[in-house]
């Protein structure tokens, strides 16, 4: 085929001739959107979600004065993970987290999150008898889950609660909460400059 006929055959072409120019803007709705700027890689994005699962573990666990006590459970080999749980003895009640950067799963892994959450639900409460569970998907790309841009997502998730940050911190009466995505950025920022050595 000549070069002739092939730049005919593509002017022709409708959907080829609607140019798309690739964005470097982030998804408002992913977690890349609050880290726009570092460049962060793959591999980084990838410890940035445990270090984001551990910092909103650690916070609550300083932080709330209402006799909540971190109580990580060691897995058993082949045991699904469980991210966050926390004890308290005082009100018989326990609170478990799955925690994830980002909640835009497709239906596959959509499902097998919930499966996962409902499971480990059931587990904790099988192995602490007289005690209240209750069981969140912590979405950290959110503050709050009433949030316009996070409701479209959250509306997928028919079988587990989903909750954002600040939604998180409420569960333990803390008052000291995220005050807006400008702080949220400057604290993402600051974990990566702690740990990539971002500056």
């Amino acid at each position: 085929m000549s070069d002739e006929i092939s730049e005919h055959v593509i002017r022709e072409c409708s959907y080829i001739n609607k140019v798309n120019i690739p964005s470097n803007k982030a998804d408002d709705g992913s977690f890349s959107f609050l880290t726009e700027g570092l460049n962060l890689t793959q591999s980084q994005n990838i410890k940035l979600g445990i270090c984001m699962q551990e910092f909103v573990t650690i916070y609550a666990e300083k932080v709330n004065v209402d006799g909540w006590e971190n109580s990580p459970i060691k897995n058993e080999k082949d045991e699904k993970e469980k991210d966050i749980i926390f004890k308290n003895k005082n009100r018989n009640e326990i609170i478990y987290c799955e925690a994830k950067n980002n909640i835009n799963l497709d239906t596959e892994k959509l499902k097998a999150t919930e499966d996962k959450i409902n499971h480990n639900i059931e587990k904790i409460r099988s192995e602490n008898p007289g005690y209240h569970v209750d069981g969140y998907l912590l979405a950290c790309r959110y503050l709050d889950n009433d949030e316009e841009i996070a409701k479209h997502l959250i509306s997928k998730y028919k079988n587990v609660n989903v909750i954002g940050i600040n939604n998180y911190l409420k569960l333990f009466n803390i008052t000291d909460l995220i005050k807006d995505y400008d702080n949220y950025k400057k604290i993402i920022r600051l974990i990566c400059k702690t740990k990539f050595n971002i500056s």
